[in-house]
């Protein structure tokens, strides 16, 4: 046990989840929808460094532990791959909804038409 560690804040630091949640989704993000390739790569490298540096912080200014971080971060990026999941989810359900209302006579058509929209 570290003496310098302050001992109200504990395991698994909530602010290494935090950062590490939000760089990695964030980092995703820039992968996925920036297209320039220079600035995709400078968007990504900042957002792990985020991630990864404000978790960190709180190591360096003695508010947690090593194993606090550690173990935050490894919520975080469990958390992160979660959320992805979810929008990746999302993103494959809305286009088998607007392929499937693509088709001519399908009820959305057919509604759509004596609402008179």
């Amino acid at each position: 046990f570290d003496e310098n560690a302050a001992v109200e804040n504990g395991y698994p630091s909530g602010h290494a989840i935090r950062w590490c949640f939000i760089g990695l989704v964030a980092c995703w993000l820039a992968w996925r929808y920036i297209k320039s390739r220079m600035l995709r790569a400078f968007l990504m490298a900042l957002a792990l460094a985020v991630a990864f540096g404000g978790g960190f912080a709180q190591f360096y200014i003695g508010l947690h532990l090593a194993t606090d971080l550690i173990a935050g971060y490894l919520i975080g990026a469990s958390s992160a791959c979660c959320a992805i999941g979810l929008l990746l989810l999302n993103e494959t359900s809305k286009k088998k909804r607007s392929m499937l209302a693509s088709k001519p006579g399908d009820r959305l058509d057919i509604v759509n038409e004596s609402v008179g929209v």
